[in-house]
């Protein structure tokens, strides 16, 4: 199979320094970082072009860069983003409760119905197939 052309990335910077490092053959071994002042946060943004989804807000520039810094160091150690598995593990801690809290008794004897009735569907078929005789 032929080698296919990697994407180049669509940021100005990254694809530049993409472009520099294939020139040179050399791999970085760190992120590139950026700070921004965001108007909007009335605070300094921390960026890595690497990992897009990543960002450090502080009213400091220079710790705004250490907190995208150590963010991006903490997803290259385990290779998870650490924003990313906050927000799931809160999601996941408050969602069966709050969906819980907001339907009627009704839906909920209804849904307990209706997973009791698979559960009974499932244990009738694993049983059928153990009492039928094989070829």
């Amino acid at each position: 199979m032929p080698d296919r052309p990697r994407k180049r990335p669509r940021d100005l910077n990254s694809l530049a320094a993409s472009i520099v490092n294939d020139a040179t053959d050399e791999t970085p071994d760190r992120y590139t970082y950026r700070v921004e002042w965001s108007a909007e946060d009335n605070e300094w943004v921390g960026l890595c072009a690497e990992l897009p989804s990543l960002s450090w807000l502080d009213p400091d520039k220079g710790k705004a860069l250490a907190g995208i810094t150590r963010l991006a160091e903490a997803v290259n150690s385990n290779g998870k983003d650490p924003a990313a598995v906050a927000l799931g593990r809160k999601g996941g801690l408050k969602g069966g409760r709050a969906r819980a809290d907001n339907l009627s008794p009704e839906q909920r004897s209804e849904i307990a119905k209706k997973a009791a009735q698979a559960r009974w569907r499932h244990a009738n078929e694993n049983q059928n197939e153990r009492s039928s005789p094989s070829n």
